[in-house]
């Protein structure tokens, strides 16, 4: 298990613009993207805790995983794309990465002033800097992966694919002691603070990619997602 900190924050200005859908005729709506890209800037905190666990059993749509640090077994169910996107790994990297709770305050003063401008931009900030951090959990897998001259998967995460339900974030959440970097995982499986994600990442001998990807071409939101209309992935 490891926990990374000290995670650049990045969000760039016109980018944020641009996964608004660009430079909307919303008075003072430029004024409000920088002061959105400044308050995360100031207030996220990133950090992201990651495990790597071996892969015991591939079945039609689960897979089971064990580890050193866990007493037994645990059946994971992905669905049958899940396990196809896996194909070729003998590892699994898990983990959650956070912007922390200062971003979760910040967010719930808005809501309580009925600023809705600005939470929806800061909101839309906050999933472009939790993209960003994203990135620096897929560079730990495959730097694994890179070291022995193996490949990655795609990045997956419970309720991104229609087979892998959200409730799936309870059953990775034991996996971890996800409360060392402030996570709270929700029965029904959200993750709080909101601006929290999770993500199992193939790494094997019989995967070719040396980049961590991406499902969005299975996406049903391309064309209203952030990152999309961002540019920042695809």
């Amino acid at each position: 298990m490891t926990i990374l900190e000290n995670i650049p924050t990045q969000v760039d200005f016109q980018r944020l613009l641009n996964a608004i859908g660009g430079d909307r005729k919303i008075p003072g709506i430029r004024a409000e993207a920088q002061w959105a890209c400044e308050t995360v800037e100031q207030l996220a905190k990133p950090k992201a805790i990651v495990g790597i666990f071996q892969i015991d059993r591939i079945e039609t749509d689960t897979i089971t995983i064990t580890s050193e640090d866990i007493s037994e077994p645990v059946k994971l169910e992905i669905g049958k794309r899940g396990v196809s996107l896996l194909e070729g790994a003998n590892c699994v990297q898990v983990s959650f990465v956070t912007l922390g709770m200062k971003m979760q305050s910040q967010n719930d003063d808005l809501q309580k002033q009925d600023k809705m401008l600005k939470q929806y931009l800061l909101d839309t900030a906050s999933i472009l800097a939790l993209y960003h951090a994203g990135r620096i959990v897929d560079q730990h897998a495959e730097k694994i992966a890179a070291v022995k001259s193996w490949g990655v998967s795609r990045r997956l995460s419970p309720g991104d694919l229609r087979a892998w339900a959200l409730c799936g974030q309870c059953v990775l959440g034991k996996l971890l002691p996800v409360e060392q970097i402030g996570i709270e995982i929700k029965t029904s499986g959200l993750l709080y603070p909101l601006k929290t994600a999770s993500s199992l990442i193939g790494i094997g001998p019989g995967l070719t990619s040396d980049r961590v990807g991406t499902i969005c071409q299975w996406c049903r939101n391309q064309k209203t997602c952030p990152i999309t209309l961002s540019k920042l992935d695809g």
